[in-house]
């Protein structure tokens, strides 16, 4: 099957999922109203999936609404929609679509009680965790980004790609794959990026712009650098950031990137990053290094989601239950 000049073999695509494209793209032609949601601590592909889906919707003369979570970092100077990164006091009715980007579970959906508020439920995401909770759902696990989908879709809708929406899907694929760095990026996924570079022309900038980071950012970094223990000799590292610490406690900090010097350890098998969202509530990233090992499974055991190689959850309770809980999964899961 070859679909806007590349050809989607079945290991791509499940055999339906080319229809649910379709399908997903002839409703949102028919619908006048949107509201879209996307996951609780939105990273970059969540607010390119969704602002990108939006500034296309709005393109063709739609009603749409945000409804997203808050973000401890601004992508409006990428995006141009500052509106999209406060938190909404909008409430939906039965006329409005709710369109759920980047988000496996309807629990882990900012706002997520106002999405059974709308009329008819849309779900397009990557993560093989998700629960299918839509009335339609686009779910393509071989995705590396859900910008890389919402592409796609983009096509199907035959809507105006603008620069401005060229360069918020390029700032989904980039943050997702680490600027392609992350075994999750494929050649559709070079290609996606190539067709994007049409329409726009700042991505050295995006690139300039995820590098740059504040003092606080710097000495929250090096907290978390202190609070960092291994385990099993070395194979499992477990770096984590408390309300406790001087500089993390002092305000909103953006800690996307923190669990990457010790996924580069050597010997490492699986990192992980905590940092605590509120009393007794911490939020874990967990990233495998071992093929053979996944992550995902496990983060859906405690209520999160996520890829093979990279997931995360929200875990209730004291730090040192959190760090046991770990511990002992690593125990019974990766050792011999």
């Amino acid at each position: 099957m070859t679909i806007f000049g590349m050809n989607l073999m079945k290991t791509e695509y499940e055999i339906s999922s080319y229809e649910i494209l379709c399908e997903v793209a002839d409703k949102l032609k028919q619908c006048e109203k949107i509201a879209i949601f996307a996951h609780t601590n939105p990273d970059g592909d969540a607010y390119a999936s969704a602002i990108g889906m939006a500034l296309a919707l709005k393109g063709m003369g739609k009603d749409v609404k945000y409804l997203l979570g808050s973000s401890k970092q601004d992508f409006s100077c990428i995006t141009g929609e500052s509106e999209a990164y406060v938190q909404s006091d909008f409430v939906p009715d039965k006329s409005y679509t709710a369109l759920c980007v980047d988000c496996s579970t309807y629990e882990y959906a900012a706002n997520s009680e106002r999405i059974g508020l709308c009329g008819e439920v849309i779900v397009i995401d990557h993560h093989e965790t998700n629960t299918l909770y839509g009335d339609i759902n686009y779910v393509d696990k071989t995705a590396a980004a859900c910008a890389e989908i919402v592409y796609f879709l983009m096509k199907k809708l035959d809507c105006e790609i603008t620069p401005q929406i060229a360069n918020t899907l390029y700032l989904g694929i980039v943050t997702d794959t680490g600027s392609f760095a992350y075994s999750n990026t494929t050649e559709r996924t070079h290609r996606v990026a190539a067709m994007l570079k049409e329409y726009g022309n700042d991505f050295h900038k995006i690139h300039d712009y995820l590098k740059v980071t504040s003092m606080k950012q710097f000495l929250a970094f090096r907290e978390a650098l202190s609070n960092t223990d291994f385990y099993f000799d070395g194979a499992l590292g477990i770096m984590s950031l408390t309300n406790e610490d001087e500089v993390f406690s002092q305000g909103d900090i953006d800690t996307d990137g923190f669990i990457d010097p010790v996924r580069d350890v050597e010997g490492i098998r699986l990192a992980v990053f905590t940092k605590e969202i509120g009393e007794n509530i911490h939020k874990v990233s967990l990233r495998s290094m071992d093929d053979r090992m996944s992550v995902s499974e496990f983060a859906a055991r405690n209520g999160g989601g996520g890829h093979p190689k990279a997931a995360g959850f929200n875990f209730n309770g004291e730090l040192d239950e959190l760090l046991a809980v770990i511990t002992e999964y690593y125990r019974e899961e990766w050792t011999e």
